[in-house]
């Protein structure tokens, strides 16, 4: 069972492998052009939102120039800003192209603006992509712009600058003044759904399903054994009591969803076939008994996108602890997903 998990890991891993920068970027721009083709706001700025984090922030000189007159001169716009200002582009049947996409290595960059927290940042989950956008029909615009991408999704859009420092090398400004202000995926901004199989020695099947809400995890799990083998949990002279390996259980599962982990607490019971023979009157006694039963467990959530969705897969473990039937605790491993439904 435990190979069978490692397989579907490894397969889901290859089947769902996360964009690169330049595709994020490059799906980012055909959604656009086929949005100015079109006019279908309805499909593909929802394909814009979910390429970008909710607090994505514009500070290049399109996204001034569009907004400016409507919202005011701003040192930066929100994303529904730049999204309202392009669809009113659009309706004008202008052609709007983003071309040379571009990987912006990050030892081609100068930092300003910069404290601890967000050099580590830098160093630890912030990307960088190029690009030419080129506009042609009512509006005729073209320039540069750099954009920020942080776990997959597009953070923030800002001109394309070089400058040459006091060595003479040529650097891409990077501006993380705002940085830690964007949203991202550290609490649940989003809704989920998901499921689970497990396997633990006692319980070899295993399933649950789970809802996410904002930070919040609520679940259901099922356990099954079909074994009939005995176990033996007390014995004297008089008589022998017995508990059947096989059994199930049923589970409520609350947790907290965070960024890289969910830690949820299961309560519930199990159900287990009791029986008691006496060795003097040689009868035996049978029945289902109930037993409370817990179930803490942590997955780690690994991102990753499938064409505009974005999936984590969920790797899990847990502890099965029945206080009064502690011959059956053990260790569960198992193996999860999380698909986006909405973003909150």
């Amino acid at each position: 069972m435990k190979n069978v998990a490692i397989i579907i890991l490894l397969c889901l891993c290859a089947y769902v492998r996360a964009q690169t920068p330049v595709q994020i970027v490059q799906t980012y721009g055909d959604n656009l052009h086929s949005w100015a083709e079109t006019s279908n706001d309805g499909l593909y700025r929802k394909n814009v939102e979910r390429l970008c984090n909710k607090g994505t922030l514009f500070k290049d000189k399109l996204t001034h120039q569009l907004a400016k007159e409507k919202y005011g001169e701003l040192d930066s716009y929100q994303l529904a800003t730049f999204l309202n200002c392009i669809q009113r582009l659009f309706e004008e049947r202008i052609t709007f192209k983003i071309e040379n996409v571009k990987l912006v290595n990050k030892s081609d960059v100068s930092i300003v603006n910069s404290n601890s927290r967000s050099c580590k940042l830098f160093e630890s989950e912030l990307q960088f992509a190029s690009c030419n956008v080129k506009i042609s029909g009512s509006l005729t615009y073209y320039g540069t712009v750099l954009i920020y991408i942080r776990n997959g999704k597009i953070t923030k859009v800002d001109d394309y600058i070089v400058s040459v420092n006091s060595v003479g090398e040529k650097k891409v400004k990077v501006d993380l003044s705002d940085i830690l202000d964007l949203t991202d995926m550290y609490y649940g901004e989003y809704d989920a759904i998901g499921g689970y199989v497990g396997y633990s020695k006692y319980f070899p099947i295993s399933l649950g399903i789970c809802y996410n809400f904002s930070v919040f995890n609520i679940g259901l799990e099922f356990g099954a054994n079909f074994s009939d083998t005995p176990l033996t949990v007390k014995e004297n002279l008089n008589e022998k009591e017995t508990i059947s390996q096989g059994g199930a259980y049923i589970l409520a599962s609350p947790g907290v969803f965070l960024r890289y982990a969910t830690f949820n607490m299961g309560m519930g019971v199990a159900i287990k076939n009791k029986s008691s023979y006496n060795y003097n009157s040689h009868d035996t006694d049978g029945s289902p008994n109930l037993y409370f039963m817990m179930k803490p467990s942590v997955e780690f959530n690994i991102p990753f996108t499938v064409g505009l969705s974005d999936v984590f897969i969920c790797p899990k473990v847990s502890y099965i602890h029945i206080p009064k039937l502690r011959q059956n605790n053990c260790w569960e491993i198992g193996l999860g997903f999380r698909y986006i439904i909405a973003d909150l």
